[in-house]
């Protein structure tokens, strides 16, 4: 009455036996793919970019708004930037195919023309700078094209000349700020490991300090100082 259908067969070994592998190497295929865009695998790219340059600031401003106790409490001045000079060195590594991240380091001294009170003296100071290098950068034979957005900490020395802050002569502790910039730069190369490198941007450094006048007054107050300047950066990269 009842007729023996026989074994049952799977759908999954009906199909052709081709069909089974050719999904399993598209789907390793697509893998290795987004891999090789998020995790460089070249030597180039694990060995990261290194370089170190010299600073120059050229031209630009400072604005101080100045917060005396117990004293006179003068509007925010401002007073044009001479030349910045400076040392920095960076190094990065890939994180995708057009995207590095690493570190900046630079030390430099500023100097800046009297503020707009009428009193003799200098502004001037040493500082340095501890950044974030976020990286974008583009082969365009012979040369690669790089956009920098270093952001990240400053430190400004302890200084005694900068009388003209407080109209009288004063001393300021060290400052602490914050520094952002953006640059446009390109890298020729010398050989295989060595490229000679030129950036230009504009550096924004941002900084707070505490000062005291060393007069009868006796006056202190807190500095908050932007510092802005066309920046250029000239030396050497290396893998």
């Amino acid at each position: 009455m009842f007729r023996s259908l026989g074994p049952r067969r799977s759908g999954l070994s009906a199909l052709p036996a081709a069909t089974v592998p050719a999904v399993t190497v598209s789907a390793v295929t697509l893998v290795t793919g987004i891999g090789a865009i998020w995790f460089p695998g070249s030597a180039e790219a694990a060995q990261g970019r290194g370089a170190v340059f010299g600073v120059a600031g050229v031209g630009g401003e400072v604005e101080a708004d100045l917060d005396l106790d117990g004293a006179f409490d003068p509007d925010s001045d401002r007073a044009d930037m001479d030349v910045t000079l400076g040392i920095g060195a960076s190094y990065d590594f890939a994180i995708a195919e057009v995207f590095a991240l690493g570190g900046l380091g630079r030390f430099f001294r500023w100097e800046a023309d009297n503020y707009e009170w009428e009193v003799d003296g200098e502004n001037e100071g040493l500082g340095g700078d501890l950044s974030l290098l976020p990286r974008l950068h583009f082969r365009v034979e012979p040369v690669e094209l790089n956009i920098t957005m270093p952001f990240g900490l400053t430190l400004m020395s302890k200084d005694d000349n900068r009388v003209t802050l407080f109209a009288v002569d004063s001393q300021y502790d060290m400052g602490v700020g914050w520094n952002w910039g953006l640059f446009a730069g390109v890298t020729y190369p010398l050989g295989t490991s060595v490229s000679l490198l030129g950036e230009v941007g504009w550096l924004v450094r941002d900084i707070d300090q505490h000062g005291e006048a060393r007069n009868d007054s006796g006056a202190d107050g807190d500095l908050e100082a932007t510092f802005s300047q066309l920046t250029f950066n000239v030396g050497v990269a290396f893998r």
